[in-house]
């Protein structure tokens, strides 16, 4: 199932959508994946989406260009889940001073090699 949101990080699937590839209600699909994971679904897909544009932002790409890259709806969406999650915005730690000074490994650009393939609104 974790494999599948990450797949489909771009689209907004609904939850019914995913149980029924699974053959399980929405509630059971939601409990046992919050079970196994520690995360409602879609609280997971906003971490990975938060992932994706971090990743993206590290490379470079505008914070709009990532948010709509990483399936949010606009950089303020972005900026909200990355608050959320980090403590703080994306602007404060890629584009205000003193800026992030950042590495990206090699084996994030694979993680992100099929969105800036599929290029979403870029």
């Amino acid at each position: 199932m974790a494999r599948r949101i990450r797949e489909s990080s771009l689209e907004n699937i609904p939850l019914s959508q995913f149980a029924d590839a699974v053959r399980l209600s929405t509630s059971r699909l939601e409990k046992l994946f919050k079970e196994q994971v520690g995360l409602p679904i879609t609280q997971y897909r906003t971490r990975y989406r938060v992932f994706i544009s971090s990743i993206l932002m590290a490379l470079g790409h505008s914070m709009t260009e990532a948010a709509l890259s990483a399936g949010f709806s606009s950089s303020a969406h972005l900026s909200r889940a990355y608050r959320a999650i980090n403590g703080m915005t994306p602007s404060a730690v890629f584009l205000k001073p003193p800026c992030l000074n950042t590495i990206v490994d090699r084996s994030a650009l694979n993680v992100v090699a099929p969105v800036l393939a599929g290029k979403r609104a870029m």
